[in-house]
Order: C-alpha cells, then structure tokens, then sequence
C-alpha cells in the first residue's frame, strides 16, 4: 500500500512538472523571444542615430573615412613615425 501511494504522489508531481514545462513552451518562450526581437529593434534604432553626423557632411556629400590599424606603433622600433608620416601624407593629399 505504501509503496502504491508513492507512487501514485511521483505521478502527480511529474504530471505537475509536464504541465509546467507545457506553459513554458506555450506561454514563456514566445514572450522571451518577443522581448528579445523589440530589444535588438530598439538596440537597431539607437545605434542608428549615433553616427549622424559622418553620413553628410555641410555639402550634403558622404565624407572621406580612412581608418588605420597599425599594431605596435608605440613599440618603439619606427612604427609610430611611419604612421605619422602616412597619416600627413594623406592630409596634404
């Protein structure tokens, strides 16, 4: 008898664990990914202003972007001078 009652109180708890995994699916996930979707919308849109100011520049033409990646300039070996040299070449230019 003992043994019948346990069982019968995993079943109930089980069922109990089922339905709730059933309302996560149904219920939780579509919400979390609802949220997620106006986050990443909203993340888009604030991004988006950020840069305004480099689209146009005051003639209304999108500006000249030049951007350098030169590891170790500050090393100390010469690299920082042919930087700066670069970067004046292009400003006389």
């Amino acid at each position: 008898m003992y043994v019948v009652a346990n069982l019968f109180v995993c079943c109930r708890v089980l069922s109990h664990l089922a339905a709730a995994t059933v309302t996560a699916c149904i219920v939780w996930i579509p919400i979390a990914y609802i949220v997620f979707r106006l986050l990443c919308s909203w993340l888009r849109r604030r991004a988006s202003g950020q840069l305004l100011h480099l689209r146009r520049d005051a003639n209304g033409q999108n500006p000249l972007l030049i951007g350098f990646f030169h590891p170790y300039c500050n090393a100390g070996g010469g690299g920082e001078r042919v930087l700066w040299i670069a970067i004046r070449a292009l400003q006389t230019r």
